[in-house]
């Protein structure tokens, strides 16, 4: 590995490895052994013109995105491209849920969009994940994403001590902070106008 990034398996515990400076994703048997390599850089299909941020796997089925970017492409275990589409802001986590449906947790290009945004397996989307209480400072409301096994959708904030679990027709079931932790991260001023309040430092990781 030149840089060794995110790690997932697939139903046969097969493993994942994105190698982000190489561009490619590389494939392992449950024992280790290299059983193939995938992507390099470009921008058709199963290539990547940044470095590979998310790798998430459901049903066998790979989904990537780039670091900065707002296109997901979706693929086979076996590397096969099966389709691509834009979601409406900059990437910060996906996340499958048990339908194959796939959470988004976006910086949004408008700012009245939606933080957490659903989409189908086509790339339509379904919902917004109407959040209680999202910060005004648009920097803070960065999260990252899991389903568990009743697939719950759970919503961790980087910079702000607040988790909120949803079921999944999104209606929320639980919100708490960490005890121990501050409330959140501490801010300074971009001098440009339109990134508003820079955070320092995560919070929940």
């Amino acid at each position: 590995f030149i840089k060794a990034g995110e790690i997932i398996t697939d139903s046969k515990n097969n493993i994942y490895v994105t190698d982000d400076y190489a561009f490619s994703i590389k494939k392992f048997s449950p024992k280790g052994l290299l059983l193939n390599e995938f992507g390099r850089r470009g921008k058709r299909d199963g290539e990547f013109n940044a470095f590979l941020f998310r790798l998430i796997c459901s049903n066998d089925t790979l989904a990537v995105s780039e670091l900065g970017g707002a296109r997901v492409q979706f693929f086979s275990s076996d590397w096969k491209f099966i389709n691509a589409f834009s979601v409406a802001g900059t990437i910060v986590d996906i996340a499958f849920d048990k339908k194959g449906r796939m959470y988004t947790s976006i910086m949004p290009f408008d700012q009245k969009e939606g933080y957490v945004l659903l989409y189908d397996k086509k790339g339509r989307f379904i919902t917004t994940v109407v959040r209680g209480g999202p910060s005004n400072k648009h920097g803070l409301n960065m999260s990252q994403l899991a389903v568990d096994r009743n697939n719950n959708l759970v919503i961790a904030n980087h910079f702000m001590n607040q988790i909120e679990v949803y079921d999944e027709h999104q209606k929320n079931i639980a919100k708490f902070k960490v005890h121990g932790l501050p409330d959140q991260s501490v801010t300074i001023q971009s001098q440009y106008k339109e990134i508003g309040s820079v955070p320092q430092g995560e919070i929940i990781k």
